[in-house]
Order: structure tokens, then sequence, then C-alpha cells
């Protein structure tokens, strides 16, 4: 059977470090025994008209009830706090807390009446102690020896003061006094002395205080302070010595009236025994002598009695004077207290204020909480549809996914299929043109080129204008000459039959021609002339086996002029067109003219190597030969152009050789036979550098450049079948080119160029993510 458990009672207050000194103690002491546990006692005595606030304590009614109860609850909050700390020092054990809170009521008397309430047989409790005994440690002192006084004997009272057990004894006389366990008096619990000499201590006590507070502003008091004490000395004896006197002179009217009555009665009997005796006569001579003893006596009372009248006058003076100057302190206080009520009513409307701006304070934050509350209800909302939205939106990008891939299958499928389709038009159109040129009326013309639009314009010459158009779908060059509109009907129509005969990869072909406008219509090379993409303020992408390739496809089609007995004459960067692939196009072909000679060609097909392998306007031979060693030691790498990329030495070396052998058979005789002995060697160096290159892209090699026309099928327009630059999204979801695709609208077309479905409107959205791609991919291919 389990032993009965014993409780073990801690009073503790608001001060958390005595209340965790008191605690500690009684753990310390019985937390080791066994069947102990701990009930903590947290009382309050708090008072009905009095509250505490952030400025200190105030009556009730200056607060009102909102402002109560906000005070209320922040007094509970912080009782809660201390109750947990104490809770969290009896973890170990087996502990509870109590909280008794009590209004108006004296601590010692809550104390005795839980003592008795709950059967206390253990109490521990603590006071404070200090050298000056303070009127609170004096409180303290007087609350632990009430409870000792008036608990009941089955309870057992612990006292500490500092961790120290103290003791209530009693000495010989009945003084009773406070001793710590070590047996050191600490308190001496007497009541205050009554009458004069405890007043007259008040007096001088608290003229001493006022001394010290008030400093030089009571200089009166202050100077007399010593002799002030001297004079209550003086009284307080004197006062003694009346009381002294009295008691004196009490017992001598006793023994003085009983003697009168035994001197009366002995006299009787003395008169009685003079007149029976003979020496009555001596008798009476005695008896007159001690009566005149008697009066000197009286006398010496007398002067005894004035004496002490003078004192008490002067008694009286001192204690005057004392009334007189307690009268002007009292004033002062008074004064004093006038001046704290103004302070207190002045603190009191900041209290006010202070109030009003805490309630509106408080709306404010209602306001703000309940728009939080409601925001924080949006929130959940907005959050949940968004999950909703994102598990929509995964499945839709999943499905998105899948579209784009099945897409970019159809899409391939479809691009191998209208490439076929555009090489089977082109080599059914190149038959037709190789039969017959076709021939297009001025309107078509006209619409072709926008009305002669500025904006159509391409090219503009001292005696030519070239328009860029698209007819039959296809986009064409528009030649306008003066030479051919001086021509005759007959002799136009000859000139552009004997165009449309000189028929070879790298020479612009003739598609027709416009009698009536006179003008020759030509293949459209979308990249311009190799003299833009080298000289140009923003020079295009020509790599350095591109350029090779370039050279190769020029010396191809010279060599295809000179065989036939025909020339070019006027070679040079800005006649070399290049296409969508950036294949070379011969242009500017002119043979109703005289024909020039092939040295001419030879020359400046030389001179063109140089420039595709520098990437400068001009430069002579003489710079070449000295960077390619022949004149001794050269440097042909600070030669070459490095924007076309990491040029091959061995490559870069024989591309300049080719052009230096060019430029110096000028001056033979034979330039044709130069021009397909070059041919050949380019031809052959073409094949090398394309070998070179499948194997380095076997190999992985990352640094080889991409050319244009490896670029994605999804940088194309689905109409021009160009490198877009301006992408927008039609209503189909496909990108075309800006131009392209407001062209296809404004001819009538509400269809799909894809799809071949009705579209639900033809806005048209850029598409800014494809431009970023094809203009990073651009950055990727730039050669460094």
């Amino acid at each position: 059977m389990a032993a009965h458990e014993e409780k073990v009672y801690v009073v503790v207050g608001k001060d958390t470090n005595r209340g965790s000194t008191v605690i500690r103690w009684s753990l310390c002491n019985w937390s080791k025994q066994p069947a102990v546990s701990f009930v903590i006692l947290q009382v309050s005595v708090k008072s009905k008209d009095l509250v505490y606030t952030p400025i200190g304590i105030l009556p009730v009614s200056s607060v009102n009830t909102e402002m109560l109860e906000v005070l209320r609850a922040r007094e509970q909050e912080s009782a809660d706090k201390i109750s947990r700390k104490y809770m969290g020092l009896c973890s170990k054990v087996k502990a509870e807390i109590m909280r008794i809170e009590r209004f108006d009521e004296p601590l010692e008397k809550i104390i005795v009446g839980l003592i008795s309430e709950l059967e206390i047989k253990k109490l521990v409790m603590d006071v404070t102690m200090t050298k000056s005994l303070a009127w609170k440690n004096k409180c303290d002192i007087k609350v632990a020896y009430s409870v000792h006084k008036l608990k009941p004997l089955h309870c057992e009272l612990f006292v500490l003061c500092k961790e120290k057990l103290l003791f209530f004894k009693v000495d010989n006389n009945g003084g009773e006094y406070v001793e710590d366990e070590n047996g050191v008096m600490i308190a001496d619990i007497r009541k205050e002395k009554g009458g004069p000499k405890g007043l007259l201590d008040k007096i001088f006590t608290y003229d001493a205080s006022a001394n010290t507070n008030s400093g030089s502003s009571t200089p009166l008091v202050s100077s007399n302070s010593k002799s002030l004490k001297d004079q209550y000395e003086e009284v307080e004896n004197y006062i003694s010595y009346l009381q002294t006197m009295c008691k004196q002179g009490a017992e001598e009217d006793e023994d003085t009236t009983l003697t009168s009555q035994c001197q009366s009665e002995d006299t009787g009997i003395e008169m009685e025994k003079l007149n029976s005796s003979p020496s009555s006569k001596e008798v009476l001579e005695t008896k007159i002598k001690e009566a005149q003893r008697m009066v000197e006596e009286k006398h010496r009372e007398a002067k005894a009695e004035a004496e002490r009248r003078s004192k008490a006058e002067w008694g009286i003076s001192i204690c005057n004077q004392m009334a007189g100057e307690i009268e002007a302190q009292l004033n002062e206080e008074i004064t004093k207290q006038r001046q704290m009520k103004e302070e207190l009513e002045k603190v009191r409307r900041q209290a006010s204020e202070l109030y009003l701006d805490i309630m509106e304070s408080t709306r404010n934050l209602k306001a703000e909480h309940e728009h939080e509350n409601e925001l924080k209800i949006r929130l959940n909302e907005f959050t949940m549809e968004k999950s909703e939205i994102e598990e929509q939106l995964g499945n839709a990008m999943k499905m998105k996914a899948e579209m784009e891939r099945k897409m970019e299958t159809v899409r391939r499928k479809r691009d191998a299929l209208r490439r076929k389709i555009e090489f089977c038009r082109e080599r059914q159109l190149v038959r037709s043109w190789q039969q017959n040129c076709t021939e297009f009326t001025a309107d078509e013309i006209s619409q072709a080129t926008g009305g002669f639009s500025e904006d159509m314009k391409i090219g503009v010459g001292e005696n030519s204008v070239i328009y860029r158009a698209k007819l039959f779908h296809f986009d064409v060059a528009i030649k306008f000459s003066t030479e051919f509109s001086t021509m005759k009907s007959e002799e136009f129509k000859a000139q552009v039959d004997l165009l449309n005969r000189i028929r070879h990869p790298n020479i612009l072909h003739v598609i027709g021609s416009c009698e009536e406008r006179r003008c020759v219509v030509f293949e459209f090379a979308p990249h311009g002339s190799v003299r833009e993409a080298l000289f140009s303020a923003a020079p295009q992408l020509l790599p350095w086996h591109a350029r090779i390739r370039v050279a190769a496809e020029v010396a191809s089609a010279l060599g295809f002029l000179h065989a036939a007995g025909l020339g070019h004459g006027r070679l040079r960067a800005s006649r070399v067109l290049l296409d969508r692939h950036l294949s070379a196009k011969l242009a500017g072909l002119r043979p109703f003219s005289s024909s020039p000679s092939a040295t001419d060609d030879t020359a400046a097909l030389g001179e063109f190597v140089l420039q595709l392998l520098t990437r400068r306007e001009e430069v002579s031979a003489e710079e070449v030969q000295r960077a390619r060693g022949w004149g001794g030691g050269g440097d042909l790498a600070g030669l070459v152009d490095r924007a076309a990329g990491d040029w091959p030495m061995d490559h870069a070396a024989e591309l300049a050789e080719i052009g230096l052998e060019l430029c110096c058979a000028a001056g033979a005789g034979d330039g044709g036979n130069w021009t397909a002995e070059i041919g050949r060697e380019l031809e052959d160096l073409k094949e090398r550098v394309m070998e070179m290159r499948k194997k380095r892209g076997c190999e992985g090699d990352q640094n080889e450049e991409l050319p244009v026309s490896e670029a994605p099928t999804a940088f194309f327009c689905p109409i021009l079948q160009e490198m877009m630059k301006q992408p927008h999204v039609a209503a189909d979801g496909f990108s075309y080119e800006l131009e392209a695709i407001k062209e296809w609208f404004d001819s009538g077309h509400d269809t799909s160029p894809m799809t071949n479905l009705r579209l639900k409107h033809t806005h048209l959205t850029p598409n800014h993510t494809l431009r970023s791609l094809i203009n990073n991919w651009y950055d990727k291919i730039q050669p460094s």
C-alpha cells in the first residue's frame, strides 16, 4: 500500500526572482523525500479601485470599461506567464499551482485562511531584509510574524530570507525578535514607543528627511538641525525629570499627609504631656527649631518649584518653535500636494488622450485584422483555384507536349513533302522557262511591286532600280534599267532570250520579262550580296567554310561562261548574291554588250577570293605574298578574317595561293584555261573542307559552326520558306513572317496557309519567344 502523500505549500508573488528562490529552496529540501508533492500558492492581492496601466497605477474610474478589460486581460496574461515559469522549475517533481486572487484583503489574513481551508501542514514563504529596514521590509516581517502568531498548531511555517531560514524568538524581557539560522538577530519586533518621545522621534526624523530632500530650499531647518537635536535631548531629559518628580511628589504628598496626621496626633499627645510635664519649655524650643527647619525646606521647595516652572516655560517655547516649523513644513507639503494634484490631472488628461489614441489604434487594428482575415480567405480560395489550374495546366502541358511531338512528326513529313513539291515545281518551272520565257503584263508587275512602292525597293544603281516582288507565290527580283528602256521591242526580246538560255546553278536565273514596262524578272536571293555580308554596317554570318564554297561556286560559274565564249566583265562582291542556302548566284550579266575578255574575269576572281579571305575591300597581292611567306617569313594568321571563325591555316594558305595565282594570271593570255584550272582547285578544296566538317561533325566537335541551311525548320516562314525576322502567330497557331502573312490576308484569303481551314480572326500576335530563339541561334553560330 502506497504511503500517504505529503504536500509542501510554497507562497509566491509577482516577483519571479524571489519566487524562484523560495521554490528552489523547497525543492532542495524535500524533492528527494518519497511521496512528496509541491503546491505553489500564487497569491495576488488586488484593489477594486486601482488598476495597473503602462503609465502607472490609476483609479478605475479614470479608465473606461473596454480599456479596463484589456488591462485586466494583460494582468491575466502576465500572471499566466509567471505561472508557466514557476511550473518550469518543478518539471522534475510532482507539482501543481493554485492561483489565489483577493480584493482589498490583508495578505496575512488570506494566508491564514488558506492554512485552515487547505489543512496545510508545511508552508514556505519568504521576506526581504535590508540594513535600512525600510517600511516595505517591515511590512513583510509583519505579515510573516502575523502568520506565525495566527496559524494553527498543526501547520509548520518556514520563513526564508535570501535562502536562509528565519526564527521568531522571545528574550528574557518578553521582547520578540527575528533570528537567522546562524543565530544572528536581524530584526527586533516591538511596538513603537508612544508619548512625547515617539512624537519627537517622528518630528526629528521628518525634519531630517525634509532637509535632505529640499536641500538649499530650507536653509533655516538645515542650519538649525544640530541645535534642534540638542534641544530635543534636553526636552526629553526634562520630560523624564518631570515624570520622576511627579511620582516623587505624589509619594511625598502621601508621606506628608501621614506625617502631618501623625505629628498632629503626637502634638496633641505631647501637649498633654507638656501640660503635665515640668520640662515643657525645652520641648517647645525643640519644636520651634523643627518648625524653622521645615520652613527653610519649604523655601527650598518653592525655589525648586520656580526653577521647574522656568524650565517648563522653556520647554513650551521650544515646543512652540517646533510647532511653527512643523506648520511651515505642513504648508509646504500642502503646496506640494496641490502641485502633485495638478500634475496628476495633467497626467490623467494625457492618459485620456493616450487612451483615445489607443482606442483609435485598436479600431484600426481590428479593421486591419478583419481585412487580413478576408485576404486570407481569398488567398485560400485563390490557392485552391491555383492548385486546380496548375493541375489542369499540367494536364494541358502533357497534352501539348504530346501534340507538339505529333505535330513535329507531321511537320517533318510535311516539310519533306513540301520540299519535294517545291523541287518538282522548280524543275517543272525551269523546264518551262528553258522552253519559253514567261511574259508578264504591266498590271502583274505593278501589283507584284505594290504599285512600285518604296518599301519594295531592294537596290538602286546609277541606271537601274531593283524591286522585290511575288509572282505566282514565288519571290522574284524585278530589274528596271535605262538601258532596257532605250531598246527596241525586238532587241529587248532578243536580249531576254539570250539571258534565258544561260543556265547554271550559280548564275541568277531569268524567270521572265515585261515588254511594256521594259523590265526583266530574275529569281530572288534573300541573303543579299556578298558585299553586304562582308562590308555592311551589320554584316551577316558567312563562316570560313561557306566562303570557300562561295569562291568555288563563283569560279564554276565563270568557267561555264568562259567555256561558252562569254564573260562577265563586271565581277565584284556586290554582283555575287546569296540565296537562302548561302549558295552563290552570279548576277549582272550583259551578254548583249561587247563580250569582255576572260582575263578581266580572272583578275576580278582573284581579287574576290582575297576579299573573302581577309574581308578587306582593297588588298594588294604584295601584302598577301608577304603574309604567305613568299618573300621571307610572314604572318598569314594575322591577315585572315577572324570573324569567319577559326581558319585552318593550311586551307587558308591554299586559298591565298589560289587568289595570288588568279591575280598573277591577269598578265597571261589564256584566262579561260586559268579559270577552269582554278575552278577545279577550288572545287577540290571545297570537297576536302566538306569532308573535314563531316568528320568533325561525326566526332561531336562542338566548336564547328552550323550553316544557315541547318537551322531548325521552325525558324522558316511556311509561306516564304526563309528565316523569319518578325515572326507573328496567327489564329491557326502557326508562326509566319509578318510581311508574308499580311500579304496573304490582303490578297483576300481568310483561311490558314497551313491547314486551309477558315480562321476565327485575322489578328496577329508577335512571337517574341521564337524571335529570341532565332537571335540566340544566330549568336550561337556567330564566329568568335
